[in-house]
């Protein structure tokens, strides 16, 4: 099997990357009119039970910044689509 850290070795993001976390130092609000302004954005959404301590210094290392998206813990199958609409809905 292919681990995600593998997969993404290679990978550098460019414009903005955020990594959802529920204890992410930057929040929604204070990133999304910045969003708005980019022409690349890259998403990470962990697993159920969330990104371990080893996973989120990985995705740093990667250029991923961690990201709250409110007050709720979303399920690993409604936090890409609830992010990905409220980015759409960003761009008009």
């Amino acid at each position: 099997t292919v681990c995600w850290r593998d997969a993404l070795a290679d990978v550098r993001p460019s414009g903005a990357a955020y990594a959802l976390h529920p204890e992410g130092a930057a929040n929604w609000a204070e990133v999304r009119d910045g969003l708005a302004a980019q022409r690349d954005i890259s998403l990470a959404v962990g697993p159920e039970g969330g990104w371990s301590t080893h996973d989120l210094v990985k995705l740093s290392e990667l250029g991923f910044s961690p990201m709250r998206f409110g007050p709720r813990i979303l399920r690993t199958e409604t936090a890409a689509p609830a992010l990905t609409a409220a980015i759409q809905a960003l761009l008009g």
